[in-house]
């Protein structure tokens, strides 16, 4: 603001799509996609700060531990960590579960990434 340019902060929602799979149930520990499938709501460009991720898990026994998401990027032909949420606890099956990440992880539409639940 001080050099003449001042930026709004704004806000997007976007949908991680994995096609007909995601209506399927899928046991894995983490399943690989690309950013941007979907438009992000609002008035934002091709790259973004991922601040958030909501998921519902289904499950026989409650997840009474503590539980992380952590987000890999592919580069350069291999998986890199770029980003571990604050952790989740006592997890019921049919919860939504809210990953916070802070300060937030830079996405670009096209990354190939996989999120990844640890206990």
């Amino acid at each position: 603001k001080d050099a003449g340019v001042e930026l709004e902060a704004v806000t997007g929602q976007s949908t991680l799509s994995s096609g007909d799979a995601a209506d399927t149930w899928t046991i894995v520990g983490g399943y690989a996609m690309i950013w941007g499938d979907e438009i992000l709501a609002g008035h934002l460009p091709d790259s973004c700060r991922l601040k958030s991720i909501s998921t519902v898990y289904f499950f026989e026994n409650p997840a009474a531990n503590q539980y992380c998401l952590r987000v890999w990027r592919l580069t350069d032909g291999a998986y890199s960590l770029i980003g571990t949420s604050a952790y989740v606890s006592n997890l019921s099956s049919g919860q939504t579960a809210t990953w916070v990440f802070t300060p937030g992880i830079p996405l670009t539409r096209g990354d190939v990434i996989i999120i990844q639940v640890c206990e």
